[in-house]
Parts: structure tokens; C-alpha cells; sequence
């Protein structure tokens, strides 16, 4: 937190500190005056609050300041990534949803999927094997990638 220290009589003296890690403010070789406390922090409201030291210490208690919205200018969601899809024993994924290089082999790719895991050219996912790795791209109007991975699995 920022605290200031202003003289009302004089707008040019200006008196500044931070809060200590104990969150007390002290000013030194400040003249008795009467000032406006003004105290600033991320998140939280101004606080003015006027103060007439009479001693060398002066307990004003705690400092309460209400939290306050930071605007920002706003938020723009461009698109979504496309959910993978179960279709019996394949998974669909859309290949568009990781960035990988033009020339990156497959094992780059596969391994930016979710869950998918390569080791030493072996593809698994939950544990489970997979058994073909089909890549391909679908034509409607715009071409579109996608990784179909299908699992050797029984259904109880």
C-alpha cells in the first residue's frame, strides 16, 4: 500500500511511504500539522483521512479500504478448440487443436494430444494401446485435419 502525506496548506509537501511487512506506515522528521492521509493500493478504493499528529506517535488503527474493480478494457474470446469424439473403440481428434510444425513427425503431434502418451514409438492413452493411428484430412468446403486413434478393447 502507498501512503501520502499531504499538506493542505501546501499542495508541493508531499510525504511518502509504503506499509512495512507488518503493515504499519511511519513517517520521520515530519512538521505537526494537520494533514490528508491518502492511501492507495491495487484493487482497493482511495482512503483520505484527515490527521492532526500532537506527539511523536500517533495511532490512527487499522486502515480498512473497500476492494474495487479494476476495468479492463475487455475480453475476447476468438473460438473454442474442438472437442475430441468417442465413436465406439475411436477417438477422433481434431489434429488443428495443437500447433506443431509443418515437418514435425507424428510422434510430435500425437504427443500434444490430450491423455496420449509416446514412448519409444509406442502410442498409448489411459494406459490402453493403440492399436492404428489414422491421420487425414476431411474436405467440406475447408480442409480439416484430424488423428482418429482406435483401441482393442471388450465391452461388458
Amino acid at each position: 500500500m502507498l501512503v501520502r502525506l499531504l499538506d493542505p496548506e501546501d499542495s508541493s509537501k508531499v510525504f511518502v511511504t509504503s506499509t512495512e511487512p507488518d503493515g504499519k506506515i511511519t513517517f520521520s522528521s515530519i512538521p505537526r500539522r494537520t494533514y490528508r492521509l491518502k492511501a492507495t493500493a491495487a484493487g482497493k478504493r482511495t482512503l483520505n483521512i484527515t490527521i492532526s499528529p500532537s506527539g511523536n506517535i500517533l495511532n490512527i488503527g487499522p486502515l480498512i479500504m473497500s476492494d474495487a474493480p479494476i476495468p479492463i478494457q475487455g475480453v475476447i474470446v476468438e473460438g473454442r478448440s474442438p472437442q475430441p469424439v468417442q465413436v465406439c473403440d475411436t477417438t477422433e481428434y481434431p489434429a488443428g487443436s495443437v500447433k506443431v510444425n509443418r515437418d514435425a513427425p507424428m510422434e510430435d503431434l500425437l504427443s500434444k494430444l490430450p491423455v496420449v502418451v509416446v514412448i519409444n514409438g509406442t502410442v498409448t492413452v489411459g494406459g490402453e494401446a493403440v492399436q492404428r493411428v489414422l491421420v487425414g484430412d476431411v474436405t467440406n468446403e475447408v480442409l480439416t485435419r484430424y488423428v482418429m486413434l482406435t483401441f482393442s478393447y471388450t465391452v461388458r
